[in-house]
């Protein structure tokens, strides 16, 4: 699980940089939705005890926040609207998929946490993907 955790850290921590390359502006109210989305479902997992996990899986709630935040602070923004559309409901949806991930495996199973968590995380990956496209002047 630590190896995983590890991994997607790596690629939430590029995808952040990505943000960043073009969009700075500090966007306090994507921070604070960024923040109360990560901190609400730490809390969550926290309740229940993570044990030995805790540091890494709050390093790691940390680095998703981070990313979902850059990604909503580019709508608005002078990035293309579509990019900054895609990447933001990618990033959404990542988040809610490894939501359904720490839920299903620290809080309660349920039995369609496979098949909601494996559509989410493909439909947030293709979001994000999606966002990365030169726009052509027309």
């Amino acid at each position: 699980f630590v190896f995983g955790l590890g991994a997607f850290l790596v690629a939430h921590l590029a995808y952040l940089k990505a943000y960043l390359g073009d969009c700075r502006r500090l966007a306090p109210l994507p921070l604070l939705l960024a923040l109360l989305i990560g901190a609400g479902l730490l809390g969550i997992l926290m309740s229940k005890g993570l044990g030995e996990l805790l540091i890494p899986v709050t390093v790691y709630a940390l680095a998703i926040s981070a990313m979902l935040w850059r990604a909503l602070a580019r709508l608005g923004t002078d990035v293309p609207k579509r990019s900054a559309l895609l990447a933001a409901a990618g990033a959404l949806t990542f988040a809610f998929s490894d939501s359904l991930i720490g839920i299903d495996r620290f809080v309660v199973k349920f039995a369609a946490a496979p098949y909601l968590i494996i559509i989410a995380y493909w439909l947030g990956q293709w979001g994000i993907a999606a966002s990365a496209f030169s726009q052509k002047p027309r």
